[in-house]
């Protein structure tokens, strides 16, 4: 008789494990979706238009960060959990929490403080009221960013049924906030509906992970003191900037090459990191290359 290819003990975990991915990813689509739907419904299409423009510039402040940490150190994560070593894969956990926090903190602030200049200088005057979104977005670009790790601890932990169940309350919070926010203040309202689901998103599921998983990253709040201490120095170095360049697409660019100038020497400046504590990091969360002979 012929081996099976995959036992029904397995079959019944791989089962229970994935299932409730479907509700899940149906959640967060939804969560995606709503808002652009209920805008288009209750509002004019222009107002489609300015959100979009807002979510986009939004997203890569989500995006970019989440590329360069959680991405590459994922590998790390699970390794450590697969080796049994649930100590280590929570130290690493904690390390991207941190590092996350000190390269998204001032993306926030640069964001919201930011936000006229960008959409002026990206799209021209027409979209100006595109500004407005933004600001309001920006906040929830932590929350969407804690949320990943979060998630982490959730499917390491097996409890993918707990990680369904949030998304789908999730969607529930985001159409609720919208349908009262959206009728009154337009693509506003839904910019702050979002902002808000996924910062109560992310402290819900920071508390189950922390609760019911014990397995939920330690927050570094030295780190996050020095962390909104450099950012002070780097919106108060930003805004001179803007106020001194005209504006245009190359200004936008010195403002933001000051920023992060001025961030990155403030970090150094309060004790937060060293010049060459970037690669060192990066060296240490990438997952190890086994040698081939």
């Amino acid at each position: 008789m012929r081996d099976r290819i995959v036992s029904p003990q397995l079959l019944g975990q791989l089962v229970r494990y994935g299932l409730p991915f479907i509700p899940m990813a149906a959640g967060w689509t939804g969560l995606y979706l709503a808002d652009r739907f209920m805008l288009q419904y209750l509002q004019e299409a222009s107002q489609l238009g300015l959100y979009g423009l807002a979510s986009s510039f939004a997203e890569l402040g989500y995006i970019i960060p989440y590329m360069l940490i959680a991405t590459p150190a994922q590998a790390a994560i699970i390794e450590a959990w697969a080796d049994g070593r649930e100590e280590g894969a929570s130290e690493c956990l904690s390390r991207l929490v941190r590092l996350h926090l000190l390269i998204v903190l001032p993306l926030i602030a640069a964001l919201a403080t930011l936000a006229t200049p960008i959409v002026m200088a990206v799209t021209g005057e027409a979209y100006l009221p595109a500004a407005g979104a933004l600001s309001l977005l920006a906040p929830g670009v932590l929350g969407w960013g804690l949320l990943s790790f979060t998630n982490l601890s959730f499917m390491l932990k097996k409890r993918t049924k707990l990680l369904a169940a949030l998304g789908l309350a999730g969607l529930a919070v985001n159409i609720s906030l919208n349908g009262l926010l959206i009728p009154r203040y337009g693509f506003l309202g839904a910019a702050a509906a979002t902002s808000l689901t996924y910062t109560a998103l992310a402290a819900a599921a920071w508390f189950v992970a922390g609760a019911y998983l014990h397995l939920v990253p330690r927050v570094p709040w030295l780190s996050v003191l020095r962390a909104l201490l450099a950012t002070a120095f780097m919106v108060a170095a930003t805004q001179l900037a803007v106020r001194l360049l005209p504006v245009s697409l190359l200004s936008l660019i010195l403002v933001v090459g000051v920023g992060a100038f001025t961030y990155c020497c403030s970090l150094v400046a309060l004790g937060e990191c060293q010049i060459n504590d970037g690669a060192r990091v990066i060296r240490k969360l990438m997952p190890r290359q086994e040698q081939t002979t």
